[in-house]
């Protein structure tokens, strides 16, 4: 809910519209016990509205990191998730990427979009989110990213469910008075 509540353009009351969103999708979407209807906006380059917007939602929180350029790295979850959508790894045995993939997909996504309904009115905005985070962390478009759900035969997706929990856990303890 977070992530399509940070791309809406504009609120009226349980009525969400936004520029990540094909131009005709109409919805609903609940959350929380509320029904929201969405919607795209009108626009003729849906891409560029949604960065522009991905970029604003971004801006100032997201950590650059020179190390990303000179380590391996492996993407789960979300990452895995998307890239298997779109066709960039197989859906089963995973694969690896450039960063840049992610761009050149979100492009092309979000421009069908513009012209023709799709199955996941969503995906232009997670590929569009997912491109710029990267790259707001410092990846270069040409380093490679591994994506898999299993690392030595062992399901990865349990453990960025621990560690998140883990850490909501430290973040809700008190520091005992003095």
């Amino acid at each position: 809910f977070l992530l399509l509540y940070l791309f809406i353009s504009a609120e009226h009351g349980k009525e969400l519209v936004s520029p990540c969103l094909s131009p005709g999708f109409t919805g609903e979407w609940e959350h929380a016990e509320i029904t929201y209807r969405i919607s795209g906006q009108k626009a003729v380059n849906l891409h560029k509205l949604c960065a522009s917007r991905v970029l604003e939602i971004l801006r100032n929180k997201v950590h650059r990191t020179e190390e990303v350029k000179d380590v391996d790295f492996y993407a789960f979850s979300y990452y895995y998730d998307l890239a298997a959508n779109v066709g960039l790894i197989d859906v089963e045995k995973g694969g690896s990427l450039v960063v840049g993939d992610f761009d050149i997909a979100a492009k092309y996504v979000c421009r069908t979009a513009e012209t023709q309904p799709q199955g996941n009115p969503f995906l232009c905005m997670d590929l569009t989110y997912i491109s710029l985070l990267l790259q707001e962390f410092g990846f270069p478009e040409n380093k490679v990213l591994k994506l898999t759900r299993k690392i030595n035969n062992v399901e990865t997706s349990w453990a960025l469910g621990a560690i998140f929990h883990y850490i909501d856990s430290l973040s809700r303890q008190k520091s005992p008075a003095l």
